[in-house]
């Protein structure tokens, strides 16, 4: 795939943001949350052939072009965010607090952007969705699948997104 439009390196950031800072190693409760429940649910809906609704397609399509959007404009402020942050001295009286700073924003970063990703796609499957409609075994098993994968994917991003900013701004 052309480096141009690769996400590789944006889900690989977005990855890396699942650890337990105070084991400082990979907490896979995370994982659990983040990629296991959605790939559940997913799953799920192929076990019980769960057809989304024509009505719920449009909603989601709905939704997610907004998400896109909101979530593109985040990543903008967080990069701006980042910049006025500056790199701290070791000897700095507040050095950890600096550094445990832009660690946040570092990662909020790649979440937004992951999340900002995950809401595209979701947007993409919706409309391939529409445009199949809803009878289509394809539908059915796969594009439906993805759609609830994705879906579960970014309300779990969404909710990390919004406890980061909390944490950050409390801490500034």
């Amino acid at each position: 795939m052309s480096n141009k439009i690769s996400v590789l390196e944006i889900l690989k950031g977005n990855f890396s943001t699942l650890y337990n800072v105070e084991k400082g190693r990979r907490d896979y409760m995370d994982i659990a949350t983040f990629y296991g429940l959605p790939l559940s649910v997913a799953i799920l809906s192929i076990y019980n052939n769960y057809a989304l609704s024509d009505k719920l397609i449009g909603h989601l399509i709905t939704a997610s072009a907004l998400l896109s959007g909101l979530l593109l404009n985040l990543s903008v402020v967080i990069s701006s965010l980042k910049n006025k942050l500056s790199v701290p001295k070791i000897d700095d009286e507040d050095y950890a607090q600096r550094t445990l700073k832009r660690t946040i924003v570092q990662e909020l970063f790649f979440n937004v952007s992951s999340a900002s990703l995950c809401s595209f796609f979701l947007l993409a499957f919706c409309i391939l969705q529409a445009l199949i409609g809803n009878s289509s075994i394809i539908n059915i098993v796969v594009i439906n699948p993805i759609i609830s994968f994705l879906g579960v994917h970014l309300l779990m991003s969404f909710l990390m997104v919004t406890k980061r900013i909390y944490r950050l701004l409390l801490n500034l």
